[in-house]
């Protein structure tokens, strides 16, 4: 039976649980581009970011019967991206321990490719300086960050995403957004 681009995600993974491998390609072709902005911004790194977004949707094919449909597929798709990125962060910093080359905080491939023009806007200024105060946060905060107001999801949503209650995400929020305003100022004030 071939897939039709109109069918939803849940009907996609009803698909997929039963062994239709080509829902899987038009789930991918749906979410690829959401899943990537997440992972890169979590990353800042997008080599590693296209690999994780493959390694994503390999676990989306083997966990699939996971999926229970109690939340919207993005939902638990955001959820098994977290969780291939937070693996990824630990195995780095795992082997930047080992090999004791410590890099300066927040120094990462795409701070050379973001480095402002001598013809750049005060805009596009005030949007390096926020990203790169972004990069700086610890890691829980920067995907709350991430996950409400670049993927404009519900706090409901994060909540399940990272497995704690909303009123947590909320203070992970308010909190993260202290943070953020701090390090964009001293790093403006540089």
């Amino acid at each position: 039976m071939r897939v039709s681009l109109s069918e939803s995600d849940a009907q996609l993974m009803d698909r997929l649980v039963k062994g239709d491998l080509e829902a899987l390609g038009f789930l991918f072709k749906r979410h690829q581009k959401n899943v990537f902005e997440l992972c890169v911004r979590m990353t800042r790194d997008q080599t590693a970011a296209d690999d994780l977004v493959q390694e994503t949707f390999l676990r989306v094919l083997k966990y699939r019967h996971n999926f229970r449909g109690e939340a919207r597929f993005s939902t638990w798709l955001f959820q098994v991206a977290r969780n291939v990125t937070l693996d990824h962060l630990k195995r780095e910093r795992s082997r930047s321990r080992r090999s004791d080359t410590h890099r300066e905080p927040g120094a990462s491939p795409l701070d050379a490719e973001q480095i402002a023009s001598e013809d750049s806007s005060p805009q596009d200024d005030r949007v390096v300086v926020l990203d790169r105060a972004l990069s700086l946060l610890p890691d829980d905060k920067k995907e709350v960050l991430i996950l409400s107001r670049y993927h404009e999801l519900q706090y409901s949503e994060i909540a399940r995403i990272c497995e704690c209650s909303v009123s947590a995400v909320k203070v992970r929020v308010f909190r993260a957004m202290n943070q953020l305003r701090e390090k964009y100022f001293e790093l403006e004030n540089e």
